[in-house]
């Protein structure tokens, strides 16, 4: 065979090779191709039902805050039994010392239970506070009324108590506290919305802000 034959004989063997690599690499791209499509099919399909979840859910908590917004606010008939119990029933003693006695040796379990302490009388506060009423809706005579309007100042009272008695303690003790983090939350981000009552009183009774104009 002249050279131009062998020539041609190869040319013609790396056109057939090159013309498998073509196919093979068609064909692969075709398979990614497929699974990328597949892929982004099912991830819309699960995005559109999570979608539709969150569309249920929003609509839900739109449906219940228009309730709070628009009814006049309830209290758990149990709940209101209790407190009208309590407001029937007088405190052996309502005067709540100066200052908490702290032993010169407080162990770390005792500041574990006064932070503790600290911090439920600071939500009770909080929440004891929500129900006294405006000022327009005051009513003395009525025996709830006379209770939450006792228990906001007394909680408020024995926060302070419990905080200066804990501030008398060896301040490496409250760092070492497995309550340290319920400390600094308490001091930090409770604390500032205590109230007593005739602040709960002023603040329901305040109207509401006006909108901006445009």
């Amino acid at each position: 065979m002249t050279p131009i034959d062998w020539i041609t004989v190869i040319t013609g063997i790396c056109s057939i090779v090159l013309a498998i690599v073509a196919i093979a690499t068609s064909a692969f791209f075709a398979y990614w191709s497929f699974k990328s499509q597949t892929a982004a099919h099912t991830a819309l399909v699960e995005i559109k039902a999570q979608s539709d979840s969150l569309q249920k859910l929003s609509g839900r908590w739109m449906d219940r805050f228009t309730k709070h917004a628009t009814r006049a606010p309830t209290i758990d008939p149990a709940l209101a039994r209790i407190l009208d119990k309590m407001a029937t029933t007088q405190p052996a003693a309502d005067r709540v010392p100066s200052e908490l006695p702290v032993p010169a040796n407080v162990t770390q379990d005792t500041v574990d239970v006064g932070i503790a302490l600290l911090y439920y009388v600071a939500v009770a506060n909080f929440h004891v506070s929500g129900y006294v009423p405006a000022a327009e809706e005051y009513d003395e005579a009525k025996p709830f009324t006379q209770l939450v309007v006792r228990q906001t100042n007394k909680s408020l009272e024995d926060y302070q108590l419990v905080k200066r008695g804990l501030g008398r303690v060896d301040p490496k003790l409250i760092e070492a506290s497995r309550f340290n983090y319920l400390y600094q939350d308490t001091v930090n981000n409770w604390e500032p919305i205590l109230r007593d009552a005739a602040t709960a009183m002023a603040q329901h009774s305040a109207p509401p802000e006006s909108e901006p104009a445009d």
